[in-house]
């Protein structure tokens, strides 16, 4: 993977020429995705709306477009993290970077540089939607042993704040990434005068505390009304 996607690494560059030209890059493939795949659907319009057409002619045009769809696909940022989603994902020793490691990396890439990653993450795909759904997947799969302190230096700046779309989320993964050093820095925040971030470390803290417990935003604004009330 690193052959092809290796470029991705640099959009979390402090280099800003770096981090360009990655964009760039990510611009110029997700773009080329967006045209074969307009390219496809065109073809499957005209096959009469089917991706089988029984027309030979019509078929081997219908091959050669997903021919394309797929070379460009292979292309972009999403290829080498679209396997962690499947919840039949398993991390392979041989795999590095591993799939997991691209998703992470993702995240990073909206922690570290919010306005490029919203700019530049979304031509093909809604940023938000993709996080979503790494998100969901790292409560699918947990956090292998060599990513977790990525995945704590992400939990933590969550819970700091600003909140982002699909936040939330992280909390489902804390569960996966439970230690007590984990556990003071949550306590930290919560001591640390910022009521916002206290209430989200809090709420997190009450997660790991009562795992059978739901963690999404509706439980968070009931959690919230509680303990107002108490």
């Amino acid at each position: 993977m690193w052959d092809r996607h290796g470029w991705v690494f640099d959009l979390v560059s402090d280099d800003e020429l770096r981090r360009r030209r990655a964009r760039k890059r990510a611009r110029e493939r997700d773009n080329a995705l967006l045209a074969a795949n307009t390219a496809r659907n065109e073809v499957w319009w005209r096959a009469g709306q089917t991706w089988a057409p029984d027309d030979p002619a019509m078929a081997a045009e219908m091959a050669r477009a997903e021919a394309d769809h797929a070379a460009a696909l292979a292309e972009t940022f999403l290829a080498p993290i679209a396997p962690y989603l499947s919840p039949g994902w398993s991390r392979q020793a041989d795999e590095k970077p591993s799939s997991e490691q691209f998703a992470i990396l993702y995240l990073e890439w909206e922690m570290a540089y919010p306005d490029e990653w919203h700019q530049d993450a979304g031509t093909y795909l809604s940023p938000s939607g993709l996080k979503g759904s790494i998100l969901r997947a790292m409560d699918w799969h947990g956090v292998s042993e060599p990513d977790r302190a990525a995945g704590e230096k992400l939990l933590l700046a969550a819970v700091r704040g600003p909140y982002r779309a699909k936040d939330w989320r992280y909390t489902r993964v804390a569960r996966h990434l439970d230690s007590r050093p984990l556990r003071e820095a949550l306590g930290t925040i919560v001591d640390g005068g910022d009521d916002a971030a206290a209430l989200r470390a809090a709420f997190v803290l009450s997660r790991l505390d009562n795992p059978d417990l739901s963690a999404n935003r509706r439980s968070y604004g009931n959690w919230l009304k509680h303990r107002t009330q108490t």
